[in-house]
């Protein structure tokens, strides 16, 4: 068949047949496919297996061969979770055999949360067949010019380091730290100028030499010191974010060497940064910067917290920024929340309720831009990768699925009970969520947004920051959302591998049946999560802010100015007013009282209120019927719940009796 006016022929391969639309399976077919089977079964079992299953498990019906029809034999099973000694039944005993049952034996009898797992491969043939890739992916990289064989060289060079091949070449640390740091810090500033390849693999060499010469030790590799020490990395954020909201500065530092002269780069850089493009940010940066240089390497100098009414007021702007007077008053009630609700504390340095509630707040603190930075980083890969997307999505519906003390059994066996595990498991947890959002913003783009960011000459990095993430801005902001409030949940949970904060005081307080304190904890977690999802999903709401040519420093500054004035205020009212660095003792109350006497009294048996009939009767049944009237005539719903309302607290205080 072909079209008169071009000439070409026509396809048809879409059309409908001539025989009509292909046959649907019904409804009936289709639970008749899905419940066949299974009434097929169980038919045969009721009716054919005249049998008993006796206390032992074993079956003891008339035909041996019906078994299978009951219960799945054991010959049919593999027995991986028989590793505790639970047999379940008194004369059946089962020994636990296979590879899962050796490691959880090897963890339960030899070194419980000290399993290592430990490689290492002898010289010989095996460094030369490490030394013939290395010299097949480095040929690769440079007659192709491609930064995936350069990340292929790390690769096999780290798994040659991994396994004591490299320990013949180990450099003592004094003087060749100093040596590889000032000539990376070079060639880094040449590859970052020139953006060529040759500079970029020299920047990759020289820190692939420096790492394996100098981390190589008479050790080999070991899992649990790998995670170990990525734990031992979270020690930094965690002590600046605590020392920041309860403990402050004081004997923690670090050495002056190699630190004073890190710092000095870090501090010159950010304020050339800040003078060369006159930029607030970057000014603001090289001041908190130098700030952690003198907190670090100072040691003499005792910096105290920040006073609960700077919190609070830091709360209140931030909350006024991303949401109105209706968030900031949120935040600013968060805030004294947790200052003024709690029991005080029995003796003096004791922790208090706020001190539990800020140690929960900051590893949040930490653990969100940890979690949101991996996780964006894997989503944009998946996103720009197939391959990539295809494998990790099975990975993410897995992890999703799984309940959240699934994630703590690796991490006790890898790391340990710790604070710092805890931390692990929460970030560890938070991801997921934000790679699958990342994935779908950055796949959610339209086409035409790319066409003009092609047509306007964007390279490949240009194209990502300047037209990619930008375009997926709401989706990215929604995947923060989701990660606040993931480590959130998993911050409390993670209290059963060590995590301090509320969630491990609402643990003690439930194992020792405080349902008071309980209840007065749990509050206290509920408020600082609704206030942590309403900050997030203002974040997720606000636009850019662009205001007239030649407008006053303070009007396009306003709410850096505020912070400013709340920090400097509240720092001079701490000094002249103990009560508003830390909230007194006689200044607290909690309410558990109240919870525990609910918990004593509002039993099934037990009437807390009992009005009698006569005169309660009759202003009640008034006011139901009222209440009953409005909601006919108004149809609305909020008078019939009135009405039941004012019937179920009648029915309450025995009315109706």
């Amino acid at each position: 068949m072909t079209d008169q006016t071009t000439s070409e022929p026509i396809d048809t391969s879409n059309a409908a047949s001539v025989d009509g639309p292909a046959k649907q399976l019904s409804g009936r077919q289709k639970a008749t496919i899905a419940l066949g089977p299974f009434l097929i079964l169980w038919f045969a079992w009721w009716r054919l297996g005249s049998h008993s299953i006796s206390r032992t498990g074993k079956y003891e019906g008339e035909s041996a061969a019906l078994e299978w029809l009951y219960r799945v034999p054991r010959t049919w099973t593999v027995d991986w979770f028989n590793f505790a000694g639970r047999d379940g039944f008194a004369s059946v005993s089962y020994k636990a055999t296979g590879w899962v049952n050796t490691w959880f034996d090897h963890l339960r009898y030899e070194e419980f949360f000290q399993f290592t797992v430990a490689w290492h491969l002898s010289r010989g043939p095996w460094l030369l067949v490490l030394l013939a890739c290395l010299g097949a992916t480095g040929w690769m990289s440079w007659r192709t010019r491609s930064n995936r064989w350069l990340a292929a060289i790390v690769a096999v060079a780290w798994m040659g380091w991994s396994v004591d091949l490299f320990d013949f070449l180990h450099l003592p640390t004094t003087p060749w730290v100093y040596v590889f740091v000032v000539v990376g810090i070079a060639s880094v500033a040449r590859a970052v100028q020139n953006r060529t390849f040759e500079w970029t693999a020299a920047t990759t060499a020289i820190a692939t030499v420096g790492w394996v010469t100098l981390q190589t030790t008479e050790e080999s590799f070991n899992a649990k010191a790998l995670f170990r020490q990525i734990a031992r990395w979270l020690e930094f954020p965690l002590d600046i974010t605590e020392g920041l909201l309860i403990s402050g500065y004081g004997p923690w530092h670090l050495p002056d060497m190699p630190w004073l002269f890190i710092f000095a780069l870090l501090v010159g850089g950010a304020g050339w940064m800040a003078w060369q493009r006159r930029s607030t940010a970057w000014t603001v940066t090289t001041a908190l910067v130098g700030w952690m240089a003198v907190v670090s390497l100072y040691e003499p100098w005792h910096i105290p917290a920040l006073p609960w009414v700077v919190i609070a007021g830091l709360f209140g702007v931030v909350g006024w920024k991303l949401g109105g007077w209706r968030l900031a008053l949120l935040s600013v009630g968060f805030i004294l929340y947790a200052s003024f609700v709690g029991e005080p504390a029995e003796q003096a340095g004791a922790e208090t309720r706020w001190d539990k509630t800020m140690i929960t707040l900051s590893a949040v603190l930490v653990a969100v831009p940890i979690a949101a930075l991996l996780g964006g980083i894997i989503g944009l890969v998946a996103a720009k990768r197939r391959r990539v997307e295809q494998f990790l999505i099975p990975i993410m519906n897995l992890t999703q699925a799984f309940p959240h003390f699934t994630f703590l059994i690796p991490i006790g066996v890898f790391i340990g009970v710790s604070h710092k595990a805890g931390v692990i498991a929460t970030i560890a947890y938070a991801i997921p969520p934000m790679a699958r959002v990342t994935i779908l913003g950055i796949q959610g783009i339209s086409s035409e947004v790319i066409e003009a960011g092609i047509m306007g000459g964007c390279t490949r990095r240009q194209m990502v920051w300047k037209v990619e993430l930008p375009a997926a801005r709401q989706s990215l902001l929604i995947g923060i959302n989701q990660v606040v409030m993931e480590c959130l949940a998993m911050v409390v949970i993670a209290s059963f591998v060590g995590t301090a904060g509320l969630g491990q005081d609402l643990l003690f307080r439930l194992t020792g049946l405080h349902i008071g304190a309980g209840t007065e904890i749990g509050i206290a977690i509920v408020v600082m999560a609704i206030t942590l999802d309403r900050l997030s999903q203002g974040l997720g709401r606000l636009q850019p802010t662009h205001h007239p040519e030649g407008a006053p420093f303070w009007k396009r500054h306003a709410y850096v100015l505020a912070s400013g004035a709340v920090v400097v205020g509240g720092l001079l009212l701490a000094q002249a007013w103990d009560a508003a660095f830390r909230v007194p003792n006689s200044w607290m109350w909690g309410h558990e009282v109240f919870w525990e006497w609910l918990v004593d009294n509002g039993k099934s048996d037990v009437a807390l209120w009992h009005l009698s009939g006569g005169r309660w009767l009759v202003p009640f049944l008034a006011a139901i019927a009222v209440a009953g009237w409005r909601a006919w005539d108004t149809r609305r719903y909020r008078w019939l719940i009135t009405a039941a309302a004012l019937a179920l607290v009648g029915w309450s205080v025995d009315l109706f009796d």
